[in-house]
This record gives structure tokens, sequence and C-alpha cells, in this order.
């Protein structure tokens, strides 16, 4: 059985949060939400171009030392882009596991529209022209996961329909977890 790290990145409203939280009870394992760190950092940072570089480098930083300290659970966050999660995944193979999810096909109207009827994200408390720029931005910039995934040979999962994508991350992670074959390193997987 895999101890080490499975990272979960991409999208923000994604529903890897609440995936992860899920998966994480099932089978029994910790789950770190990398947005943690920001949450901390943004106390003492105001200027939101530097807190976002602080915040990367904090969760770089913090996610090789997990690694080398051989902590085992679920890290899930959108702070590591698919370049640094395959440099890792190449130092430690068989202890980080990195996976990223996003929504590259979603319904704009219809993810915001999911995120008020949960109301958890904090998308939900902003106007509505704003969430849905916000969301197209997001819908790019898991277009632009999904290319980078492909390039370095980290699964991606498609989250548009999300209970699709949460079954396959899920089938994924158990197989992971079980010893089976991590993700190929040099290839293009379907999902």
């Amino acid at each position: 059985m895999n101890r080490g790290i499975y990272f979960v990145g991409d999208a923000s409203a994604s529903g890897k949060s609440t995936c992860t939280g899920r998966l994480a009870g099932e089978v029994g394992v910790g789950r770190i939400e990398l947005d943690g760190f920001y949450n901390v950092i943004r106390h003492g940072v105001r200027d939101e171009s530097a807190l976002k570089a602080v915040a990367q480098d904090v969760v770089a930083f913090s996610l090789k030392k997990l690694v080398e300290v051989d902590v085992g659970g679920i890290l899930e966050g959108d702070w590591i882009e698919p370049a640094q999660a395959a440099e890792l995944a190449a130092l430690q193979p068989k202890r980080f596991c990195p996976v990223y999810c996003g929504y590259p096909n979603a319904d704009v109207a219809a993810r915001l529209e999911m995120i008020l009827r949960h109301g958890k994200h904090w998308l939900a408390a902003r106007d509505r022209p704003t969430a849905l720029a916000w969301l197209e931005q997001q819908v790019a910039g898991s277009r632009w996961y999904q290319s980078e995934c492909r390039a370095y040979g980290i699964p991606y999962f498609d989250f548009s329909d999300l209970d699709e994508g949460s079954r396959q991350l899920r089938g994924h992670y158990l197989a992971w977890r079980a010893g089976g074959p991590a993700a190929p390193r040099n290839q293009t997987l379907p999902f």
C-alpha cells in the first residue's frame, strides 16, 4: 500500500475539496487543503500579487518537506503547477503522485447554480456577473492545466461532469493506494 502523498490540483470550484474530503474519510487518511497556507499568509501580506507569490513558494517548499518526511495522505489545492509536480514526482516517484482536475468543458451558468445550491464556496457570496466572469477564467485555466498535464504525462480528470470526474479520481486513487501502477509519466491518459 502506498503511503505517500496523493496531490490533487487545478481549478477552484471544481469540486476537488468535496471529492477529496469524501475520499479521505472513506479510506481513513489525512487531507491537507493547501488553501490554508494562503489563508494564514494573507493576514500579513496585503498586496495580492505578492500574496500569491509568497503562498506558492510556501506551498512548494512545504510539499517538498512533506514528501521528504514520508507524510501520507491527500493534499489538494491549486498552488502547484504541473511542471513543479512532475519534478517532484520524478524525484520521489513512489511517494508523490500528482493528478489534476478541472472543468474545461463546463457550462459556467450551471456550475454557478451548483455552487449557489451548496453555498459553501466563497464564490456564492459574489454578485452573478462577477461570479460568472471568474468561472470563465477558471474554465480557461482548466484548459491550460489539461494541456500541461498532457505534456508532463500527469493524469487529468474532467470535473465538468462532477460525478463522473469524481468517480474516475476515486478509482485512480484507490489503484495507486493499493500499490498499483501510478500515473504513467510518458503518456496522455484518456481522462
